[in-house]
């Protein structure tokens, strides 16, 4: 209410004033300039905070004391206006004195009684000025942001706002009469107040700007409300000097904006899905049926070898990665470590919240899941019941018809089933600022691919360490002279009864001692183990179970498991893997499998 009638006030009187003060400097009287200028600042002051209050300007600290300013300056031309008068009095005195001797005192009289109106005009200025300081006092105390200042003691100043005491969850109305001191409403534990005064001592030495100082502070306020109350701080410095005199604590509301951020994270995820999904339909749909699979199956935790039951989650994981499944991702890992620790228990758990997980998502994404079958059935990828009938008529059932079947049906093209992993390739070069390339070529090799899903599944992981270990960053390549964008070559060709696999990138290539560094320090071999080892054996190390190059496990990669994935599928195939490398040069695998048909 106060702030209508504070509007509607200056929309009717403002013009009028000025529209008096125009008049009279257009009449040559020489002390309205300042007068219509004063007012002109006192609007400008209060346009601008307009503007900030909309979001139209930054909520800087000019901007947002604009009318603070403008009224300092209209009181200083208003100033400057009375002495000017003063002058302007004083000269027609004189001039009175000198030609109209006889009319001076009744000249003088007149001239007394303008100064009190002009008295009187200022007094009612600075009272106006006060009602105006009163309404914005009342303004700040309806802004989001709460403010607080705070010296070098740490005891917060008087004039904190009603918003800061609710943001911060206490009250400030007495601080100074209570000494409250600005680390004991930001934290609850004794470290954190250390840390924040020992900050707070850096920052009143003036060795360090407060600029590097400030990526120091406390960036939220944790409080009980389960709201997200982020903080900045701003110097007040003292009047011509660089020494700082005061902290100003500014505390602002986010939740609401960080509700909407993880809202904007969580569609992008799903538009990914979407994506993925109706250009990766068969993919999708194998990975649905391998999960529920392993529903029935219902597996469990062995007091001993668990490594099989490891590798099926990690593919798994790396699978749904594809997706962009992260709720999904995140719950196998889990799985993944009630494995390692041998915890049946938080496996069984963690199972059941995968299934309940997978039970959602299929019922959120049905319509998805559909047209993913349905793709299935357009590109000839699932048989219609329609056409097998048709056939069966024109076949009768005998061996030249099952071979249209198996021909056509069940016999595809192995080559077509690893352009899956471009999307991925692409995906995970971008997640880590490189530029990868990745070509599939070679002689058809047609095969009967349910047979070899697990393998293909597993090979994820091999495209995954090209791209996480293998190819360098751009600069990096450039250093050495290679091209910018990195390449992964992916060539078959046939052998007889068998085929081969080449898959090879042009990255930093294998580093057997570091190979060698990181089997010991996991403990995998011991080192009379290694002694005698020549290079390439030391490679040929990296499909040892548990062997990682990473430090730190992620919810992707770190466990170890994903080359030893890929070696257990070939040899269930009756195939082998090779692998080779040259430092600066690459890593090429060489999978030789048979044709199953």
């Amino acid at each position: 209410f106060n702030v209508k009638v504070f509007i509607l006030n200056g929309l009717i009187e403002c013009p009028c004033l000025l529209a008096v003060g125009i008049y009279r400097w257009r009449k040559n009287y020489r002390p309205s300039k300042y007068f219509v200028t004063a007012f002109l600042c006192v609007l400008i002051g209060i346009f601008t905070i307009g503007l900030v209050t909309m979001g139209i300007l930054p909520d800087t600290f000019f901007f947002h004391n604009a009318a603070l300013i403008g009224n300092a300056i209209e009181l200083i031309l208003l100033s400057m206006g009375l002495a000017d008068r003063f002058n302007l009095i004083q000269e027609e005195a004189n001039i009175l004195q000198k030609n109209y001797a006889t009319q001076l005192e009744e000249e003088v009289k007149l001239k007394t009684k303008e100064l009190n109106l002009e008295k009187e005009t200022l007094r009612g200025v600075l009272k106006q000025t006060s009602e105006q300081k009163k309404s914005r006092d009342q303004l700040l105390g309806n802004l989001t942001q709460g403010y607080l200042t705070f010296g070098k003691n740490g005891v917060i100043d008087e004039g904190a706002t009603n918003i800061t005491e609710e943001l911060l969850e206490t009250g400030l109305k007495n601080s100074i009469m209570d000494e409250l001191k600005v680390w004991d409403v930001l934290f609850k534990e004794e470290s954190h107040k250390l840390n924040f005064k020992k900050w707070l001592d850096k920052i009143y030495e003036n060795k360090i700007s407060f600029k590097d100082l400030k990526e120091l502070a406390p960036q939220n306020f944790d409080g009980s409300k389960g709201k997200f109350i982020k903080l900045d701080f701003m110097p007040i410095y003292q009047k011509d000097s660089k020494m700082i005199e005061k902290v100003i604590m500014i505390s602002s509301d986010k939740t609401q904006e960080l509700k909407l951020k993880q809202k904007i994270e969580e569609d992008k995820q799903q538009a990914y899905f979407i994506k993925s999904c109706l250009e990766n339909p068969v993919e999708f749909v194998d990975i649905m049926d391998d999960t529920f699979s392993i529903f029935d199956t219902g597996p469990k935790l062995s007091g001993e070898d668990n490594s099989e039951l490891f590798r099926v989650f990690h593919t798994l994981k790396a699978r749904y990665g594809q997706f962009g499944l992260k709720k999904i991702t995140y719950v196998i890992d889990k799985i993944e470590t009630s494995i390692y620790e041998k915890d049946s228990g938080a496996f069984k758990l963690e199972l059941e919240n995968l299934k309940s997980i997978i039970e959602k998502f299929v019922k959120e994404n049905r319509l998805i899941i559909e047209a993913a079958n349905k793709f299935l059935v357009d590109e000839g990828s699932a048989v219609q019941v329609s056409e097998v009938i048709e056939k069966a008529k024109d076949f009768e059932l005998n061996d030249k018809y099952l071979n249209f079947l198996r021909e056509n049906y069940l016999l595809s093209d192995l080559k077509n089933k690893f352009e899956r992993y471009r999307p991925i390739v692409d995906q995970l070069a971008e997640k880590q600022g490189k530029s990868v390339e990745m070509h599939i070529k070679g002689e058809e090799v047609r095969v009967n691919s349910n047979q070899y899903s697990n393998f293909i599944n597993a090979s994820i992981h091999l495209f995954r360490n090209m791209v996480d270990h293998g190819i360098e960053a751009e600069d990096e390549r450039i250093e050495k002279t290679k091209s910018q964008k990195g390449s992964i070559h992916v060539e078959f060709s046939k052998n007889g009864n068998s085929f081969v696999i080449i898959i090879k990138d042009d990255g930093a290539g294998i580093d057997p001692e570091k190979i060698k560094k990181t089997i010991l320090e996991k403990g995998l071999k011991n080192l009379s183990d290694l002694e005698g080892k020549n290079n390439q054996e030391l490679i040929d190390m990296i499909f040892l179970p548990g062997f990682s190059t990473k430090d730190e496990v992620t919810e992707y990669s770190g466990r170890g498991v994903g080359m030893d994935a890929v070696k257990e599928e070939v040899f269930r195939l009756g195939g082998k893997i090779e692998v080779s490398s040259e430092m600066d040069e690459g890593t090429q695998f060489k999978i030789e499998l048979p044709i199953l048909t």
